[in-house]
């Protein structure tokens, strides 16, 4: 549950669609990930300062804030926004593409989707439904 912006991230497991092709989706509401290279578990935080990420197809790493800058988020929303980790490493926040490190591959053999669901009580608190 992430309290205070009404919403629950779940994750599950599945296979690779066939010939490895990537899954395409919504990346505001969602994320699929090489779960072969995610270390669990997975943490969830807000962003800090410094934080760099490696979005997929970047040729290097920038400043999670200045992505989210030119992306036109509002900086009262950046704070807000769910970041997730593995191992240290930036996955995935709400309205970025996957991290380049854990894009699904023709290599793929098992998938970890992220979903952000908007949750039944204002609190975010339903984790358990």
């Amino acid at each position: 549950a992430l309290p205070g912006a009404g919403a629950v991230l779940r994750g599950s497991f599945g296979k690779p669609m066939h010939g490895g092709r990537t899954h395409k989706e919504d990346d505001r509401a969602g994320a699929s990930l090489d779960a072969d290279r995610l270390e669990f578990p997975l943490v969830v935080r807000n962003r800090r300062p410094g934080d760099l990420y490696r979005p997929l197809g970047a040729p290097g790493r920038k400043k999670l804030k200045e992505i989210l800058r030119a992306k036109g988020v509002p900086a009262a929303d950046r704070d807000r926004l769910p970041v997730v980790l593995s191992q240290g490493g930036i996955v995935w926040s709400p309205g970025l593409p996957v991290g380049e490190r854990y894009k699904i591959t023709a290599a793929t053999r098992e998938v970890f989707t992220i979903r952000l669901v908007k949750s039944r009580s204002r609190r975010g608190g339903d984790a358990g439904r």
